[in-house]
């Protein structure tokens, strides 16, 4: 096995990185979850430093991003509860991070979300980018567009850069675009997503008129 680690994926929690974790382990591709104790209590600020990160041997590092694509835009299935420990798994896994059980064996049941909103003050109201108050509920998930625009901007730090940057915007923007409104969670992951993708940008700016001179 390569002794070089390289990261594929960056996860807004402990629970999405074990499951990406099991589901490349079903292909046969060894991966490790690195600082999920610290982005599990701050999950939002966490994952823009790089909280939760999966890692692979640098040979399986390309296989493995392909498979984490295809994995997102192949399902459109809801979260599943597992009968057996109570853990959330992400649409599409067929086996539960926590206590590795088989979805089949086991049984399952689609989380239950509360649909009262919890009430806040008006001065701590947070809007959405589409315009639109931002609903917050008990378990809100996060909006995939989004999601897949976070992971692009953090990949594009160590790969492709500016390139993965300006498709990640480009996805924000489409997103905002949308009349749907954003969950609390989906809202605050796309301002972090936008901070993260200019900031990137200007760093390039200055590197850039460094070099020139």
């Amino acid at each position: 096995m390569d002794s070089e680690l390289v990261q594929v994926a960056s996860c807004g929690s402990e629970g999405e990185a074990e499951n990406i974790r099991s589901f490349l382990l079903e292909q046969g591709i060894e991966a490790y979850v690195v600082g999920s104790t610290a982005a599990t209590t701050i999950w939002y600020v966490g994952s823009a430093l790089g909280g939760v990160r999966l890692f692979t041997a640098a040979a399986d590092a390309q296989a493995a991003r392909e498979l984490i694509e295809h994995h997102e835009t192949s399902t459109d299935e809801e979260n599943w509860l597992c009968s057996e420990c109570q853990a959330e798994v992400d649409r599409g896994f067929d086996r539960c991070w926590s206590c590795g059980k088989d979805r089949e064996a086991i049984g399952t049941s689609t989380p239950q979300v509360s649909d009262q909103v919890i009430a806040s003050d008006t001065e701590n109201d947070q809007r959405s980018p589409t315009g639109d108050t931002t609903e917050s509920t008990a378990d809100s998930p996060i909006d995939p567009m989004v999601r897949r625009a976070f992971r692009s901007s953090m990949i594009g730090l160590g790969l492709l850069p500016i390139i993965l940057h300006v498709y990640s915007m480009t996805l924000l923007f489409k997103r905002a675009s949308q009349e749907e409104p954003l969950t609390q969670e989906s809202n605050r992951l796309w301002y972090i997503t936008l901070g993260v993708n200019i900031l990137a940008g200007s760093v390039f700016v200055i590197l850039y008129k460094l070099l020139s001179h």
